[in-house]
């Protein structure tokens, strides 16, 4: 990676087509004598930090046709005129600087002209104009020039992204009669999106997230049934808009299906964060050609339209946080290509068929926080080979776990929490790196919990929650040979019982464990002090005994340390005051008898429980000092 300045001595060097230095860290201004350079055809200068303004000489550049300035962040003052004059040019970007304005000879005082002067009528070459992310001030860009394509009739790309533009869209964009490529993204455009873009027939990206879709009308959609663009469009990043691109395209189809399904070509509806509402059309799904339908976070209500089957080349479906009801539709089976389907917080209910696990391109499935119920398919003739993720928790599933679950070789993934699941937890499980199955029913087929040495072969698990399953059984030393990988493990109010076995330190890299509300006994292992990334640790309410370990000072990371309602006895250790990162501790409901001083230097802990303990004697005028809320 080049840096220093660019040199000026660049400028003896005559015949020279092309410089490119992007992508080094140049510093300093842009060197006026390269205007000397007058056989120069491509200047990209893009990715460094130069600074100052842009030479007006790059204006005797008689036959340059590409200037890349941009991610320079600190060039700023003015875009030089002479730059407009350059008659070759065919490619500009000047995005993600601080360029301030355009300083024309002629340039009347209101700056209608802004961003493409009308003065500059030689631009007929002109391709590719891109101008993102600037500095221009608001008093001068209000609203899209009306007459940004008069003198552009070649201009194929056009990118104003991120900035202050406000207003209408201008329906003379239509004028640009070669534009692919248009991104308007991340301004704040109002009304309606003009019909006359429906005259841009090679048009293929289009670009208008985080306009003003809240001003759009459900009654103003109807004058889209005049464009007839739609089936040359290949991609769509719209708001809410392109929900209506969408929905009047299919009708359309409609009036005039045969053959029109197959020249459709939009590949990606996405309406993310909107204000959408009322059902899904059922005419959305005539999109042949649809590979994403992103709808999440809207208020989209009814039910899932059966004729979602129609989309056969569907690769991501994302309805997920929406108020949708009924049930899942089988038809979704006929998605051979699906990848991923998320269906999450909505109003759902129902069973899930054996059809939906019958996707086997699946990789990740997503129906969380609905009211989905009845027993998941057991066929033995499912097989998800692909599947990575599987997020059905809080839902009302009964039943035993079925086995083509556990034995998706691809499952990382698996959180099943929050239902009514019964049985046994299988003893083969693949190889996960995330499990929850806590809030069910479940228990082990053996008192030892051999479920957690099957776990053991999970040789990237990070996360495990069991917490309350009737598992009925004794705390294996076997915990000690899960993955080193291994953050956090729950297991609170799972009737388990024994002591806490001194293996569990083996695992270095926990940062939360859980065994409350169980029958442990015997004392706090002094062995935990190995855990050294431990920030929560909570032992309450069991039946633990004996004192306090000093080891756990040690735990310099602690958060939070909960050993309430167990037997504890003698002191508080001194070197609790140590413990600098403690927020919350909880230690009431013990037979503990004296408090250190020291304990008062915990100047940010916010929760200190000591109640119900043998302390006598008064409190300390420090504890005045505490943020805590006392108990």
């Amino acid at each position: 990676m080049f840096y220093g300045k660019i040199p000026s001595t660049l400028s003896s060097y005559k015949r020279l087509r092309e410089i490119s230095l992007s992508l080094n860290d140049f510093s300093g201004t842009i060197p006026k004598e390269i205007g000397n350079v007058t056989k120069l055809m491509r200047l990209y200068l893009r990715l460094n930090q130069l600074e100052g303004e842009i030479p007006e000489e790059l204006g005797n550049l008689a036959e340059l046709e590409t200037l890349w300035l941009q991610n320079n962040y600190l060039l700023t003052g003015t875009i030089p005129s002479s730059i407009f004059n350059l008659s070759s040019l065919s490619n500009l970007d000047l995005s993600v600087n601080k360029l301030t304005e355009f300083v024309m000879p002629s340039l009347t005082n209101d700056f209608l002209t802004c961003i493409i002067p009308s003065q500059l009528g030689i631009h007929l070459h002109f391709k590719h104009f891109i101008l993102a992310t600037t500095s221009f001030p608001v008093q001068y860009l209000r609203e899209l020039p009306p007459n940004i394509c008069n003198n552009l009739p070649f201009l194929e790309i056009l990118i104003l992204e991120v900035n202050d533009f406000d207003g209408k869209i201008p329906s003379t964009l239509s004028r640009c009669k070669h534009l692919q490529t248009l991104s308007l993204l991340m301004n704040d455009f109002s009304g309606d999106i003009p019909k006359e873009i429906g005259n841009l027939t090679k048009l293929k990206y289009l670009y208008l997230t985080k306009t003003d879709s809240k001003n759009t009308n459900d009654n103003n959609a109807s004058h889209f049934n005049l464009i007839p663009w739609h089936k040359f469009v290949k991609e769509l990043r719209i708001n809410w808009q392109c929900f209506f691109f969408a929905h009047v395209y299919a009708k359309v189809l409609k009036r005039n299906p045969r053959g029109a399904g197959e020249s459709c070509r939009i590949r990606d509806v996405m309406a993310t964060k909107n204000f959408l509402t009322g059902a899904i059309p059922s005419s959305i799904f005539n999109l042949s050609s649809l590979s994403n339908l992103d709808l999440p976070v809207n208020n989209l209500t009814g039910d899932i339209p059966k004729e979602i089957g129609n989309l056969t080349k569907l690769k991501y479906l994302y309805l997920d946080q929406n108020r949708l009801q009924g049930e899942i539709p089988s038809e979704i089976g006929n998605l051979h290509n699906l990848e991923w389907m998320e269906f999450g917080i909505n109003k759902l209910v129902g069973a899930v068929l054996a059809t939906i696990f019958n996707v086997s391109t699946l990789k990740i499935f997503g129906a969380s926080n609905n009211s989905l119920s009845g027993r998941l398919p057991s066929s033995p003739n499912i097989r998800l080979s692909n599947l990575e993720k599987l997020h059905l928790w809080d839902n009302n599933f009964s039943g035993t776990i079925p086995s083509f679950i556990f034995n998706a070789s691809k499952l990382s993934t698996l959180e099943l929490q929050m239902n009514s699941f019964s049985g046994f937890i299988p003893n083969t499980v693949g190889n996960l790196r995330n499990l929850g199955l806590n809030d069910n029913y479940l228990t082990s087929s053996t008192p030892e919990l051999s479920f957690l040495s099957s776990l053991s072969n999970c040789e990237y698990l990070e996360y495990l929650s069991f917490s309350d399953n009737p598992l009925d059984g004794i705390l294996p030393r076997a915990i000690g040979n899960l993955s080193q990988s291994m953050e956090n493990i729950w297991m609170s109010n799972c009737n388990s019982s024994g002591s806490i076995p001194d293996e569990i330190s083996n695992l270095t890299n926990l940062i939360a464990i859980s065994l409350e509300g169980n029958k442990l006994n015997g004392s706090i292992p002094i062995a935990l002090r190995k855990l050294q990334k431990l920030q929560l640790l909570s032992l309450k309410d069991n039946q633990l005994e004996g004192s306090i370990p000093n080891d756990l000072c040690r735990l310099v990371a602690l958060f939070e340390l909960d050993l309430g309602g167990n037997k504890l006895v003698r002191f508080i250790p001194a070197c609790f005051g140590n413990l600098t990162n403690l927020r919350n501790l909880y230690l009431g409901s013990n037979k503990l008898t004296s408090i250190p001083s020291t304990l008062w230097n915990l100047k940010d802990i916010l929760r200190l429980d000591l109640s119900s303990n043998f302390f006598t004697g008064p409190l300390p005028s420090e504890i005045g000092n505490l943020k805590v809320q006392f108990y």
